[in-house]
């Protein structure tokens, strides 16, 4: 087999990986989360070629979806409380006058 061949054999398969890998990272970068679990997504993503794009679509996407609607429930919570510890020690404030 000659170089040219090879070439274009294994042409598809690196535009794939560098299209998989920006994609997983763009991805990574978007999710509202702290940079511990994603520094730990970028590294499989980057470090297992080919195949780490893959693990974080198939199993990382979802479980980081999880995670941040977790972070934002608990987010809200805290807020709710937050308002209503004010409206307690402040009770004829919180209303329109």
């Amino acid at each position: 087999m000659d170089t040219r061949t090879l070439i274009l054999i294994l042409t598809p398969f690196v535009v794939l990986n560098l299209v998989l890998m920006i994609s997983a990272i763009v991805s990574i970068a978007r999710k509202a989360l702290p940079w511990g679990s994603k520094w730990v997504w970028l590294l499989v993503v980057l470090l297992i070629d080919f195949i780490g794009p893959v693990i974080y679509f198939a199993v990382g996407s979802n479980m980081l979806e999880d995670k941040a609607a977790q972070l934002q429930d608990a987010y809200d919570a805290n807020q709710a409380n937050h308002a209503n510890q004010a409206n307690q020690a402040n009770p004829g404030q919180g209303g329109l006058s």
